[in-house]
């Protein structure tokens, strides 16, 4: 275990010193109009920034930027802001925040759009505060909100909906549009894919300039993968029955492993995180020594299990190319079998013929945690560092059995993108 407790508080070092820093590729446009190259500590904001940390090179001394800084900014396949000054809707729409009646309420605010589609006809943007706002513009024309209003009716028995965005995207429809671009826009939701959508459909092929690569990508992303792993096991046994396998020596297993699994990732806004669904393969045996006054003992078990486990992965440090991680996970070990076990018994001097009988074996099935930190090179091959809590796997009124695990796991992933 001594390996991977040494390793551990060097990876933790290094998370401590990147701090949550997510720098990518991008540029700026500051007021002067020079148009800066560099790196950008994007975060996949939910909410839209309102200062820009900025590197000219990846270790560069990090600059701090606000909205009333910079007229552009791009994050190199994923995001692109544009500063503008908007009036944008407050009221509230979740219940039990908004009041009774339909009067409205506006602020006029300077803020960093993003841009998720650009076209030709009409180009589409979204605001986050403390609520979704979406924006339409035409080439020559100011922003324009997409309206969406939820207030409690007058009577206070139900809740309205008002979907004036809806009546906003007809006005936008070109002449001799399809009947089914209407039926569309009835349908759609309020929300940056179904906008997207409709947005798209209005300008039509050959008339989008750009389209948000993090919406084209927004979801739940599997990425599978496959994995061999060595593991080091150490079985020990404690209680007061001398006659079982308490007091002996047993020696360290080292285990091969193989193992399928997926990252279930959300592409935006909680990319630092993912669940990882998996099961694994490995067969351990293992042999103990002791001797009393009357003989010397070797117990041998044997065991081949499968194991599947949900893991929860976050990751501290994140660029287009590395990811380091740190993850909790619970394995559920099953026997692929019945486990073996056998006690050889070799009576000292005199002591009588030696002979062979069963040993205490270790359960069918146990739980086991588990604390990993591991690292995703170029998206595709895993490097991960796993220690098991010390689990109980054979428990009987005068002893127990506790396992030991720690190990390393290289993974291949067949797919798809962090």
């Amino acid at each position: 275990m001594k390996p991977l407790l040494a390793t551990v508080p060097l990876l933790l070092s290094v998370s401590a010193i990147l701090a949550q820093s997510h720098f990518q590729p991008g540029k700026i446009l500051p007021n002067t109009g020079d148009t800066l190259s560099g790196w950008i500590d994007y975060q996949e904001w939910r909410v839209n920034p309102r200062e820009i940390t900025f590197r000219t090179t990846p270790q560069g001394t990090p600059a701090e930027y606000r909205v009333a800084d910079l007229r552009y900014v791009e994050v190199t396949g994923f995001d692109t802001y544009e500063r503008a000054v908007v009036t944008k809707d407050m009221r509230p729409i979740l219940e039990g925040d908004f009041d009774s009646g339909s009067r409205d309420s506006t602020a006029t605010d300077t803020v960093f759009l993003r841009t998720l589609v650009r076209g030709k006809h009409v180009s589409l943007y979204e605001l986050v505060d403390t609520k979704a706002h979406y924006y339409v513009r035409t080439p020559q024309g100011d922003f324009t909100e997409l309206m969406y209003k939820r207030f409690m009716a007058a009577d206070g028995t139900h809740i309205q909906e008002v979907t004036q965005y809806r009546n906003q995207l007809v006005e936008e429809l070109p002449d001799g549009a399809e009947p089914s671009l209407v039926a569309r826009i009835d349908r759609c939701g309020y929300n940056a894919k179904n906008l997207t959508e409709v947005v798209l459909a209005l300008n039509g092929a050959g008339n989008i300039t750009s389209v948000s690569a993090t919406v084209k990508k927004s979801g739940t992303v599997f990425r599978f993968h496959g994995s061999v792993a060595a593991y080091s096991n150490g079985l020990s046994f404690s209680g007061t029955n001398g006659d079982d396998p308490v007091g002996a020596s047993f020696s360290h297993t080292v285990v091969p492993a193989v193992s399928l699994g997926v990252d279930l990732v959300r592409t935006r806004n909680n990319g630092d995180l993912a669940l990882r669904v998996e099961a694994g393969y490995w067969q351990a045996t293992y042999t103990g020594h002791k001797t009393d006054a009357f003989a010397m003992y070797t117990f041998t078990m044997k065991q081949a299990v499968i194991s599947p486990g949900l893991a929860l992965l976050y990751s501290f440090y994140r660029t287009d190319k590395l990811r380091l991680y740190g993850a909790a996970a619970l394995i559920y070990n099953l026997s692929a079998g019945t486990p073996t076990d056998q006690e050889d018994v070799k009576p000292l001097a005199g002591g009588g013929t030696p002979y062979t009988e069963n040993a205490a074996t270790v359960e069918k099935v146990w739980m086991q945690p588990q604390l990993r930190v591991g690292a995703q090179l170029a998206n595709k091959v895993g490097v991960e560092l796993v220690g098991a809590l010390p689990t109980t796997v054979r428990s009987y009124d005068f002893f127990k059995g506790v396992l030991s695990q720690y190990g390393l796991k290289v993974s291949y992933y067949l797919n798809g993108t962090h």
